[in-house]
């Protein structure tokens, strides 16, 4: 059999020029580089706010200037547990004093199963002796971080608020429904698990404040989960606003999220690849810690609290930062002294926020039924069902989208 040539220009690969010592050690950087771990140093270190770095990247003196010239003006932010730190919230993740560090005292099997809808449904207990904590109810007050992001607003650069937060103090400091999207839910409303029967957080919440399980009144057997997200459940319909608002986006900031629970991490990367991306965090996450950073993308490393403070001080705004926190809480408080006690609340002789919170263990529940019924009949709530309350035999907004952007 002879042998067929090759025409055309094919290069017998025997007669290749052999590899010299110059390209030995090409190949062996690369290979060291691919290799080679991001130090840890590395994650941790803090940004210098120089006008450029060695690479003309940028800075947060230069967002600075560009935000005081208007140049930014479709602000987006997407925020987690570490912006409510400082409001005394633990977050989830930081060891030792995070919320899965600490879950020893409700029984569950792993940290995340008492947010595991699974798990839920088998055994709602736990979830709803941490609700307890949990729950909004004024214990609470917004930090310097939510009041940064209100000011944004109240400068009209501000498109929306993405949070993981189901604390509701982005609304608590001041910001519009219509700018917050609540990406893990929300308090306000409750849904039976079995029936779907949809009813206002309010009625739900004493229930759950008595240590009691909340059941639906229309089926008399699903129990009426607050519609925040768990394991295993689709975001709110709201949350896929972020497909508009991302391609608006001039500047995205980036808030105390660790960016691990997708599809919320995920989005980080749909702005415009020319869009500048400013993480403040205590370390570097998501794209910020790998390769996946961008040429615009900025990390300031540290107290989310602590750092806004600088930055406002780079804006020009810290007084205006710090007068809007001090009257925003002094008419909070004033709302308060002002608002006449519940029912409850003379019962008890004592105000419902400053009672102790009982550390009770949910056991194997008894059905009671609820005998209060709201009278005030001009509330469209008021002709659903009142739900059923489930006692212990052991003592161990979807907001629509408004066209209004004020108060």
């Amino acid at each position: 059999m002879s042998n067929t040539q090759v025409s055309g220009d094919s290069k017998d690969i025997t007669k290749l020029p052999p590899i010299d010592e110059t390209m030995k050690k090409n190949l062996s950087r690369v290979n060291t580089l691919i290799r080679k771990p991001v130090p840890k140093s590395y994650l941790k270190r803090p940004i210098t706010n120089s006008a450029k770095d060695k690479n003309g990247s940028l800075t947060l003196e230069k967002l600075a200037s560009k935000i005081r010239e208007r140049k930014f003006n479709q602000i987006v932010v997407m925020s987690g547990a570490g912006l409510s730190t400082a409001s005394g919230i633990p977050d989830f993740r930081t060891k030792g004093t995070g919320l899965y560090d600490n879950l020893a005292k409700y029984n569950v099997p792993y940290p995340e199963a008492i947010f595991d809808l699974d798990y839920f449904n088998r055994n709602p207990a736990p979830f709803f002796a941490l609700a307890k904590e949990l729950w909004p109810n004024g214990n609470y007050k917004p930090n310097r971080a939510h009041y940064f992001l209100r000011l944004l607003h109240n400068k009209g650069i501000l498109l929306r608020v993405y949070t993981q937060n189901i604390d509701g103090l982005d609304k608590s400091a001041g910001l519009p429904p219509n700018r917050v999207v609540e990406s893990h839910g929300t308090f306000a409303t409750a849904t039976c698990q079995s029936c779907e029967h949809q009813v206002k957080g309010d009625i739900v919440k004493p229930i759950v404040m008595q240590a009691k399980i909340p059941y639906c009144n229309s089926c008399h057997t699903g129990v009426l989960k607050p519609d925040i997200v768990f394991f295993g459940e689709d975001l709110p319909e709201r949350f896929h606003l972020y497909r508009r608002d991302f391609s608006k986006c001039d500047l995205l900031l980036i808030l105390g999220t660790s960016l691990k629970v997708q599809p919320f991490a995920d989005i980080v990367s749909d702005t415009r690849f020319e869009v500048p991306r400013v993480l403040f965090n205590k370390f570097k996450v998501g794209p910020f810690a790998g390769r996946a950073s961008r040429k615009n993308d900025v990390a300031v490393l540290g107290d989310i609290s602590t750092e806004l403070n600088k930055f406002a001080k780079l804006l020009g705004w810290f007084k205006e930062l710090e007068k809007l926190e001090q009257t925003h809480q002094s008419n909070m408080r004033l709302k308060v002294l002002s608002a006449p006690p519940s029912k409850q609340d003379i019962n008890n002789n004592t105000p419902f926020s400053n009672r102790p919170i009982q550390n009770k263990t949910f056991a194997k529940a008894k059905i009671i039924t609820t005998s209060s019924v709201l009278k005030s009949s001009n509330k469209s709530h008021v002709r659903r069902k009142m739900p059923i309350a489930v006692e212990s035999d052991s003592s161990s907004e979807d907001e629509s989208e408004s066209s209004s952007d004020s108060d």
